[in-house]
């Protein structure tokens, strides 16, 4: 799911339980050509779903017209879509802000878009061929290189994503070699999801607030380099945090019309509201319930009690991740130092 910070602002949290969106997540498909290890797909599985089509994209639109950003992304690569030409161009040429979220593997559909997204973040998952293939099942390594090579030539505001754990932190010298020989516009640091809360595996590979040597390490490491670099929050299991509030402005949508309100971890259901099925899917009673609760202080879901964006707010973090993006594409301070 679409984790990248550099979108417009969200709006704060409402007093009341109904609310209007103005973000969106497009999950644009299900099917992907990679098979990563510890992605929502292999550890808990997706459920099957229609493609995103153009008229669903327009229905939406015209039921929220409040809606001002949108992340191309999903739960498969949301290139592999049949209408993604057609649906960016669409959102571009009505002014939205658009972020495409890929694992750099299909470059075809983006490089053929008449209206450049707002950023394309290209999801990295190792740092040769045999990284990718033990990880992502592929030996895609030189192909993402070539095309992300492609898309810093032809398209602005082009980085890299990275998801970092306890497992998998010392690649990050090979990561930022990478990125210093690439040169990047971004890199997003991103800490581990865990998809399945009951798998102490699983919650293991999550980087704590006392994991002070890899943040230590991590924080040396990141220093000097000539692009912006976003560091991960951690998580503090000591300390519950509740700053998550995507309930109060996001609206995320699959090809079925499904919706739901997650920013990183849950994907639309029909439990949550459809489009097409009801006069306001974005307010109907489940997602209201959802909303309550977080005006309560309390998780929606079990996923969010490990989820890092319940220790990140959401407003001042997407104000700071504007502020850094926009000084370091006008050159005007050392980002990262």
């Amino acid at each position: 799911m679409s984790q990248h910070p550099f979108i417009p602002e969200a709006r704060g949290a409402p007093v009341a339980s109904r609310s209007i969106p103005v973000s969106c997540t497009l999950f644009m498909t299900d099917k992907c050509n990679f098979k990563c290890l510890f992605c929502r797909r292999a550890v808990v599985g997706v459920k099957a779903s229609k493609e995103m089509t153009l008229d669903t994209v327009q229905k939406l639109l015209s039921l929220y017209p409040s809606i001002r950003s949108f992340s191309i992304a999903g739960l498969g690569e949301p290139t592999l879509c049949s209408d993604f030409v057609d649906i960016v161009n669409f959102l571009k040429k009505k002014g939205r802000h658009v972020g495409v979220i890929t694992n750099g593997s299909n470059l075809g559909p983006i490089l053929s878009l008449t209206y450049q997204p707002d950023y394309t973040s290209v999801s990295l998952y190792g740092y040769d061929n045999q990284s990718y293939l033990a990880y992502a099942g592929v030996a895609a390594y030189n192909k993402v290189v070539e095309g992300f090579l492609k898309l810093k030539k032809s398209l602005r505001n082009v980085g890299f994503s990275y998801i970092l754990s306890r497992t998998n932190f010392r690649d990050l010298d090979n990561i930022l070699s990478l990125c210093d020989d690439l040169r990047p516009d971004f890199l997003h640091l991103v800490n581990y999801l865990a998809y399945d809360p009951s798998n102490p595996e699983d919650v293991a590979k999550l980087v704590t607030v006392k994991d002070t040597d890899i943040i230590k390490y991590v924080n040396n490491r990141c220093r000097h380099r000539g692009y912006a670099i976003v560091r991960p929050t951690y998580v503090d299991f000591d300390k519950p945090s509740f700053c998550c509030n995507s309930y109060d402005y996001k609206l995320n949508l699959d090809g079925e019309g499904n919706v739901g309100g997650c920013l990183r971890q849950i994907p639309p259901s029909d439990l949550f509201g459809n489009i097409f099925k009801d006069n306001d899917a974005y307010n109907s009673n489940e997602m209201q319930r959802l909303r309550r609760m977080v005006h309560k202080k309390l998780h929606p879901h079990k996923e969010c009690r490990l989820c890092f964006g319940n220790w990140v707010r959401t407003r001042k973090y997407r104000e700071l991740m504007r502020w850094i993006l926009m000084n370091w594409l006008n050159r005007r301070i050392p980002l990262s130092a």
